[in-house]
């Protein structure tokens, strides 16, 4: 669905362009969808996104075998050790795995770094085009246009993990079939596509900040997988020496939670902590945005 540009109206002068100011944000946002779905890097990052949740399944399989040979031969010394490794809770994920649960845990394996791509590319596609300034300069409200722009990037992510789950889902079907117990795990697995998708969204925030601040992708791609990067190790140096608690961990940095929810095969309660400090990441970041898109010259 296309907004209009302008309006007609006839005056002494002659025919003269009227600022369409009066649209709605509904009608904003069904024409940012419009561009969303005919967009080629949306579709690109939904066959990346799934293609990487079916690949991480048939691993999941063959590394559970392996591990599962392996750890017949295992002394209980070497079993425990092999246990905090993960290695039995691989065996374990392969000999429990079912389609539902590989479902599942797609969410949480399908990364953050393919939503950010897609989120900056989204919100910066108007820069690059040139088409941001034209909209303006005809009268339309800045904050609108980023506010449906931001909106519509969170349905897009919605449409990639479903795309993404469903991909998971058909290759848990070849892989484990239909074990005895895996519709009860359909409930389980809806929660978790809940919770996760919103973690996903918080734990993106900055990259909606950065793709309006920077209007470069490029840029603004390589600034959030640096920094996201830097802080989670600068995370892990500070709980290994105990600069930092792991509660505090555990809250700020919200992504971490993603995991843990989507494996249904240890269903984990919910993170109503994390899931709240992740709206308000949101809200934060949606208020810069607004801040920005008036404040800032546009290239």
């Amino acid at each position: 669905m296309k907004i209009m540009i302008s309006q007609k109206k006839t005056t002494k002068a002659g025919i003269q362009p009227m600022p369409y100011q009066t649209s709605s944000l509904y009608n904003f946002i069904a024409s940012e969808w419009y561009k969303l779905i005919r967009s080629r890097f949306f579709h690109v990052c939904i066959l990346v996104n799934a293609g990487i949740a079916a690949l991480l399944d048939i691993s999941v399989k063959i590394s559970g075998d392996a591990y599962a040979a392996l750890a017949e031969r295992l002394s209980g010394a070497e079993r425990a050790n092999a246990t905090v490794g993960g290695i039995i809770e691989m065996v374990r994920f392969s000999e429990e795995g079912n389609p539902v649960w590989a479902a599942a845990y797609s969410f949480g394996s399908s990364g953050l770094i393919i939503g950010a791509i897609f989120v900056i590319l989204f919100l910066n596609m108007e820069y690059k085009k040139g088409t941001m300034l034209i909209l303006i300069g005809r009268g339309y409200s800045r904050t609108k246009l980023v506010l449906a722009k931001i909106i519509a990037a969170i349905l897009g992510l919605g449409v990639i993990q479903v795309i993404t789950a469903a991909a998971a889902f058909l290759t848990g079907i070849f892989i484990w079939g239909f074990p005895a117990g895996t519709i009860s795990m359909i409930p389980d697995m809806l929660l978790a596509f809940g919770c996760n998708m919103v973690l996903c969204v918080g734990s993106l925030a900055p990259a909606f900040v950065l793709a309006v601040l920077l209007q470069n992708s490029g840029e603004a791609i390589g600034i959030y997988v640096v920094g996201d990067f830097l802080l989670q190790n600068a995370a892990n140096i500070g709980s290994d020496y105990h600069l930092i608690s792991d509660e505090a961990i555990s809250v700020l940095f919200i992504s971490g939670k993603m995991a843990k929810m989507s494996n249904i095969l240890d269903s984990s309660p919910i993170p109503w902590t994390q899931m709240g400090i992740s709206v308000c990441y949101l809200v934060i970041a949606v208020l810069i945005c607004c801040y920005l898109i008036r404040k800032k010259d546009l290239n």
